[in-house]
């Protein structure tokens, strides 16, 4: 569950938004360390 959601979250904002990008990676970057560290 936590998986799905925080990979897309990453894979949507990456692509389209770069300007997004800037206030959200700070924000998700909790996120994406923890989806980061299975995913491993």
């Amino acid at each position: 569950m936590g998986e799905a959601p925080g990979r897309r979250a990453i894979v949507e904002i990456n692509p389209p938004d770069q300007e997004l990008q800037g206030a959200v990676l700070p924000v998700w970057d909790d996120h994406i360390h923890l989806s980061a560290e299975p995913a491993r």
